[in-house]
């Protein structure tokens, strides 16, 4: 009877091996997914931060670029008034000397 059932033996401690190392590579692989769903969130997080840091990027440039354009026309019109100061202060001072 042992010979007959030497065999079967072999086979189910076989198969109890094999099923034991499968166990083994399903906690294995159950750990990475689990580190990868960890990793996932974080590079969400992050991609979010970016975005967010992005788009205040953008709106201060905005502002910046306004603040550029303003200060360029106010100086263009101050220089204007340079000009326009200059100019009646030149026929004052002819005006003067002619008299």
């Amino acid at each position: 009877i042992l010979e007959l059932m030497q065999p079967t033996i072999k086979r189910t401690t076989h198969l109890e091996n094999q099923q034991a190392e499968l166990h083994a590579m399903v906690g294995k692989m159950q750990t990475k997914v689990t580190e990868l769903s960890r990793m996932a969130t974080k590079v969400e997080q992050q991609v979010a931060l970016v975005e967010t840091f992005r788009e205040e990027m953008g709106s201060w440039d905005v502002e910046r670029r306004q603040f550029q354009t303003d200060a360029q026309e106010n100086l263009a019109a101050m220089r204007g008034d340079l000009d326009s100061f200059r100019y009646q202060l030149e026929r004052q001072d002819a005006s003067i000397h002619s008299v």
